[in-house]
């Protein structure tokens, strides 16, 4: 596994508000075989069961990757996380700390609506572009460390 820790973004509105008593949001931190543009000349996809071999880990919550904002841990099943079809599902239940209603808050106004993830990368393969057409690389086994809200999508 690389030792470079890296971000990626879903690309899309992926997350909501469940429930205001209980601070609960959920989405997909992750779809499977959607192609992301990282540069020109370089695409993404994240492959079906990318994660399954993470899933058993201490992942963590993080508020827009600050490891200083911890939202949530798998281990205490405040994070919950599994693979559907469609991708990495979460449903993550906020601390009643100012950082978990200030999240909570935000996410049900719209103003954060993103999801992005932190990996290594255990496993890809490439597809070399040719003729101009960018690279594709495929990410099929991936250690996940954590999920964030963030603002960007």
């Amino acid at each position: 596994m690389s030792d470079k820790k890296e971000l990626r973004h879903n690309g899309e509105q992926a997350i909501r508000a469940v429930d205001e008593n209980t601070r609960v949001i959920s989405g997909y931190a992750a779809v499977f075989n959607r192609v992301a543009k990282i540069t020109e000349r370089l695409h993404e996809k994240i492959a079906p069961g990318a994660f399954k071999n993470s899933l058993g880990g201490d992942i963590r919550a993080l508020w827009s990757h600050n490891t200083d904002i911890v939202l949530g841990r798998t281990v205490n099943d405040t994070l919950k996380l599994s693979e559907d079809d469609q991708g990495l599902k979460f449903e993550l239940s906020l601390p009643d700390t100012s950082a978990g209603r200030d999240a909570f808050t935000l996410i049900k106004r719209g103003d954060v609506s993103g999801v992005s993830f932190g990996f290594g990368v255990k496993k890809d393969s490439w597809d070399r572009g040719s003729d101009g057409q960018p690279h594709t690389r495929t990410l099929v086994d991936v250690d996940l460390l954590e999920i964030s809200p963030t603002t960007i999508s």
